[in-house]
């Protein structure tokens, strides 16, 4: 499965803590995966655990609210969000694919930064 080491800090504003709270009530223990290349890169999926096989080409970015956050290499050995920080949130939209809907008319959505040095 890869490494298990957090690649990044995930926070997560209010409305999708309680999303993820209601999905996990429904479909039990659930994850976020993002895509690694640039098209909807800050659109992740929600899927029950175990619905999709987690390999060698997803990097773990971290956990938020007890949900592991995974994202798909970009290029072999290269991601693009480590010493990021992620922040998880609900927005207007449309869900990707077969996405768990995280509420009516919304859809999680990703928003990073890079980390600032201590000053």
């Amino acid at each position: 499965m890869g490494d298990r080491e957090p690649q990044c800090r995930i926070e997560a504003a209010d409305a999708a803590v309680e999303a993820l709270d209601r999905l996990r009530a429904e479909h039990g223990d659930v994850l976020l995966h993002l895509p690694g290349g640039a098209e909807d890169a800050g659109t992740p999926t929600c899927l029950p655990v175990g619905e999709l096989r987690i390999g060698a080409g997803d990097v773990f970015l971290g956990s938020v609210h007890g949900v592991d956050v995974y994202e798909q290499r970009s290029l072999p050995g290269r991601h693009y969000r480590t010493g990021w920080v992620v922040s998880l949130d609900l927005v207007p939209g449309m869900s990707p694919g077969f996405s768990l809907r995280p509420g009516d008319g919304m859809r999680f959505a990703i928003r990073d930064r890079k980390e600032e040095a201590p000053s």
